[in-house]
């Protein structure tokens, strides 16, 4: 069986970190091919001329990514590990489509300024420009116990397109996660007068 290639974009942080776990601790029937990512940004050049060397400037960023990654492909076997220099949430996607990867697994929130942006903005920007899906992983994220081995989610619809692609994709993904439950829920703002009387302003509805 071929293996599924998988995107982490990954800069050290406790969201990265716990992204990383989550994955080495899948349990499913088929092979993950993950290949860890980080992005280093390019210096600002702010004097005409620039008394540092370029090359020897983005030597240094290359290795302190690779030593950056260390953690993670010391956790996630199989791994690959990448480091490419630009703007974050653009080499990350560029990178998912380079490699035809499933789906994109990062953290919710980075390291700051020194990685060059806060990854919550970055994990946004990625999740509405990539063309793949986009699991998100807070750091205070409870994980699965057997993820891949058994599965609960619960999947909010609206009606809307972007809600039956994620449905779609959710169904796809059963060949990830055997015995996979999937609950659909609706949420209804405004509740029906009798049950507004009852103080329930909110009607969820789960199949």
């Amino acid at each position: 069986m071929d293996r599924v290639p998988l995107l982490v974009p990954f800069d050290g942080s406790p969201a990265a970190l716990r992204a990383v776990e989550l994955l080495a601790g899948y349990r499913g029937a088929v092979s993950l091919a993950p290949t860890a990512l980080n992005v280093q940004a390019r210096p600002v050049t702010i004097w005409p001329e620039s008394v540092l060397d370029a090359s020897e400037v983005e030597a240094a960023l290359l290795e302190a990514g690779a030593e950056e990654l260390r953690p993670a492909l010391a956790r996630l076997a199989g791994a690959r590990g990448a480091v490419r220099l630009g703007f974050p949430a653009d080499s990350i996607v560029r990178e998912a489509a380079s490699l035809g990867v499933r789906a994109i697994v990062m953290g919710t929130r980075g390291k700051g300024a020194l990685h060059g942006f806060p990854l919550g903005s970055v994990a946004l920007r990625v999740a509405h420009a990539a063309a793949v899906p986009t699991l998100l992983v807070k750091p205070e994220a409870r994980l699965p116990a057997r993820f891949g081995a058994g599965l609960k989610l619960i999947v909010g619809m609206d009606g809307s397109e972007p809600a039956l692609r994620a449905l779609a994709q959710v169904v796809a993904w059963r060949e990830l996660s055997r015995g996979i439950q999937i609950s659909p829920v609706v949420v209804i703002e405004n509740s029906p007068p009798w049950l507004k009387a009852r103080g329930c302003s909110r009607v969820f509805l789960k199949h």
